[in-house]
Parts: C-alpha cells; structure tokens; sequence
C-alpha cells in the first residue's frame, strides 16, 4: 500500500484525474490530490498554461507547498509516492526529492531534468515515466538528462506510447486512449506494488 500524492496538470484537477485517484483507492492506495486552481478546470492545455502564467508559477508552488504542509498524508505510515501529470511533475519532483520518506516517483506525459532541481538528486529513487513517443508537450532533452543521471544507481523505468498525444490517461479529455490508458495503469499498480 502506498500514499500517494498527485499534482494535476495544466487543465487542472479534471473529473478525470479525481477518477483516476479514486480507481488507486480502490486497489488500495491512499490518495491526496491537492487542487492548485481552486476548482478551476480548462478545455485545453494551451487555455490551462496560460492560466498558470497567469496566476504565477510561485503562486502555483506555494498553494502545492501549503497543502502538504496541513495535509494528513503527512503523518501516513506508508511510503509515500509522488505522482506529477504533465506540469505537476515539477511539483512532484521537488517534493520526492526533498521527502526523506519518499519512496518513489511517477513522472505522467512529462519528464524532470536532474539540473533543475534545487539540491542534488537522491540515488537509487524508483522513478516511473509514462508519456507518447512524439508528445510535443514532452522534454525528451529532460528524460535523456533523467536517464543519464540514473543509470548508475537505478535506472529510470520509461514507457513510450506510440503517437503524438499529450495527456491520455485523463479520461475526461479528448486526449484519452482507453487502450493505453489501461496499459499505463497496470503498470502503475505493479510500480506501487513494488515500492510499498
């Protein structure tokens, strides 16, 4: 069993995303999802950027930082995981890299350069990325960084869809691939399984 903490993507925390949480509840997975927008969702990605721009980027991290902060994940006694989607992977990344308790991270339809992070990058994490092979919304200079600063301690595990779609696991977009979706999420509940 895993606690696991989800940062949503630009479109927001979608019908989808809280879908997708509440199927890892049910495998038995602890869940928090903190909503960033404020009950804000976004047709689309380029709508959902443009709001973050908006707000601030710092605004956007600080709300991430606060609702840690009073959230009763904190005190859970199981590992914790941090799951990003698409702009939430920075988020997620932060906070698995400064959580001594973290036990795993899952990068969705994104990818987080070692460099950008703060502070050194912690040794032997368990990382999981999901994204399509021709996703014009994914850093695939980032994931080359993300391989090569893990393959001396553990190496990131990395699927590659085949396509151009951005967030197809978010069944309330019109992104979604059912088919891919399911794949995703069988080996997401393996990930969790194995670092539980």
């Amino acid at each position: 069993m895993a606690n696991i903490v989800l940062f949503h993507h630009a479109q927001g925390l979608t019908d989808g995303l809280k879908r997708m949480a509440a199927a890892f509840e049910r495998a038995g997975h602890t869940m928090f999802a903190p909503d960033l927008y404020e009950g804000k969702t976004f047709p689309t990605v380029d709508d959902g950027v443009a709001f973050a721009e908006s707000t601030g980027f710092d605004v956007i991290n600080a709300r991430a930082d606060a609702a840690l902060a009073a959230a009763p994940h904190s005190t859970a006694p199981h590992p914790r995981v941090y799951m990003g989607f698409s702009m939430g992977a920075e988020s997620a990344a932060r906070h698995a890299q400064a959580d001594p308790q973290t036990a795993g991270l899952i990068l969705m339809h994104a990818a987080i350069d070692p460099a950008w992070m703060p502070s050194p990058w912690p040794a032997g994490l368990p990382i999981q990325v999901h994204a399509c092979d021709q996703d014009p919304w994914m850093e695939f200079d980032a994931l080359a960084a993300l391989r090569t600063e893990t393959e001396k301690s553990r190496p990131v595990e990395v699927y590659l869809y085949p396509g151009e779609t951005h967030l197809f696991t978010d069944d309330s977009v019109p992104e979604y691939n059912a088919v891919y979706a399911q794949l995703a999420r069988t080996r997401l509940l393996r990930f969790l399984e194995e670092v539980s």
